[in-house]
């Protein structure tokens, strides 16, 4: 009877130690993969083509105030910022040279740099909203008056709706006012109107 209980209770002691080995061999085998785990993995990057509608009320030394209204399109690149939700993005606008009101030539473009959030609570819609910086370059020349050149920097405020039509496709709307930061510029009430296209990879 002795000898049945001794053996007993040296297996019970050998299968607990054994569990416990085996446990260790687990904990071990695991630990290299949690410290792989590398968070760039989870950065994506995007890009986008738009349409772009600017309007603005322009007032030039020696020429006519004007309501300029410029088409022009939109290329970004961006990147998360360790996150789904939060970005920033750099944008060329370019609205290319009309003439205004018959009289003088006009050529827009503008460099921006801009932070958001973006919602990812549905795989349909969306929405996106930030601010950001921008620098706008503006050329008015003709109509009997020396070339006039202005270089706006300014702030932006923007928000959008987003249709999802893939993981990496989105197309949407975006509407964004712009407030100059210097006392002297040609343009106020400016408002953006963009029709975007964006792919995340």
């Amino acid at each position: 009877m002795a000898s049945i209980g001794l053996s007993n209770e040296t297996d019970s002691e050998g299968l607990s130690y054994d569990s416990i080995i085996s446990q260790l061999s687990t904990s071990k085998t695991e630990a290299p993969e949690s410290l792989n785990t590398n968070p760039l993995d989870e950065v994506k990057f995007h890009a986008g083509l738009a349409l772009a509608n600017t309007f603005s009320q322009l007032s030039l030394p020696s020429r006519p105030s004007v309501t300029l209204l410029k088409r022009g399109f939109q290329v970004t690149v961006g990147i998360d910022l360790f996150s789904p939700e939060w970005g920033a993005e750099g944008g060329f606008l370019n609205y290319g040279e009309d003439v205004v009101n018959g009289n003088f030539a006009l050529a827009l473009r503008e460099f921006d740099l801009k932070f958001f959030y973006r919602s990812v609570h549905s795989e349909k819609w969306g929405y996106r909203a930030g601010a950001g910086i921008a620098a706008r370059y503006l050329k008015a020349s003709g109509g009997g008056v020396p070339t006039q050149e202005y270089e706006i920097p300014g702030s932006i405020l923007f928000g959008g709706i987003e249709a999802r039509i893939s993981p990496i496709v989105s197309i949407g709307l975006e509407i964004g006012s712009r407030n100059a930061l210097i006392d002297n510029s040609p343009e106020s009430g400016t408002f953006d109107a963009i029709l975007r296209a964006d792919a995340r990879f």
